[in-house]
């Protein structure tokens, strides 16, 4: 299916041409909702599950992987807070926190003992966020810092905006278009 590619315009800068590239990302319509107890204890068991099951990783200094710079993070950050996290949804009350995660949380602050990284993460559940969506996910992003959040969601990009990142193309000017139909949103004409 093809979709109409906007015109950009800058009504601040006449120097932006219509050659604007755009950034199509999803968009979450799901409301805000209060987080249930049982979803923070269903986190505490599966932490519970991944901790007592920990072994040394092939891989202990592996860091996590690194946020875009620059321009590409100005899009980055445009495109993730109009998304209003789609692919949060798919964290359920894991939040994809596997053993490599948690290895690599607990050499960080090995002063910590399994109760006190339980209580870490159960401290950062909101007490309300996005219906159907993962149990970090709140009203304003996600409440876990990147050190504290899995691999895969320090590292995934949607694929418009993965498009965008790989594309080499950090010179030309962005608008991020998120959604579609009657819910679509736009970011203003992002200049680098």
């Amino acid at each position: 299916m093809d979709f109409p590619v906007p015109r950009l315009k800058s009504a601040i800068d006449d120097s932006v041409d219509d050659d604007g590239l755009p950034v199509i990302v999803p968009r979450n319509q799901n409301p805000v909702v209060t987080t249930l107890p049982e979803r923070a204890e269903r986190l505490r068991e599966h932490l519970t599950e991944v901790l007592c099951a920990s072994r040394p990783m092939a891989d202990p200094k592996r860091p996590p992987p690194l946020e875009p710079e620059n321009f590409a993070a100005r899009v980055a950050r445009a495109a993730c807070s109009l998304c209003r996290g789609w692919c949060c949804r798919n964290g359920g009350d894991h939040a994809f926190l596997d053993e490599r995660t948690l290895a690599r949380v607990r050499r960080a602050r090995p002063e910590m003992s399994v109760n006190a990284i339980l209580q870490l993460y159960g401290d950062r559940v909101p007490a309300a966020g996005y219906s159907g969506s993962c149990v970090f996910h709140g009203r304003t992003g996600c409440t876990l810092d990147r050190t504290l959040r899995s691999d895969v969601c320090n590292s995934y990009f949607c694929g418009g905006l993965q498009g965008y990142l790989t594309s080499g193309d950090a010179r030309a000017p962005v608008i991020v278009i998120a959604g579609e139909g009657d819910e679509m949103r736009t970011s203003p004409v992002l200049i680098p």
